[in-house]
């Protein structure tokens, strides 16, 4: 993900958990690690998707940003959809 972010007015209605949550699900599914940089009004929801905080950097004449950092959650598994199952595809995969 690029980039997240929900305007002013919807926010605290848990969109950003849901896009949080969807984009850890596909990170998960490929072992990837993730990090980011946001500005320390989101750090409480960053934490609470896995994030670490790493030492803040203020920018010259600019806001405060907090880098952190998400290891995956690897569970061994081949990403799956379950709308359009893989079949045959993937049988040899897990051996």
């Amino acid at each position: 993900m690029a980039f997240l972010a929900v305007a002013p007015t919807a926010q605290r209605r848990g969109l950003g958990t849901a896009m949080l949550t969807h984009h850890r699900t596909r990170l998960d599914r490929i072992d990837l690690t993730a990090w980011t940089d946001i500005t320390t009004t989101a750090q409480t929801l960053y934490t609470r998707h896995g994030y670490t905080p790493l030492p803040a950097v203020t920018l010259p004449d600019g806001p405060t940003l907090q880098p952190m950092r998400r290891n995956a959650a690897h569970h061994g598994a081949i990403p799956t959809n379950a709308a359009h199952p893989a079949g045959h595809r993937w049988q040899n995969l897990n051996s």
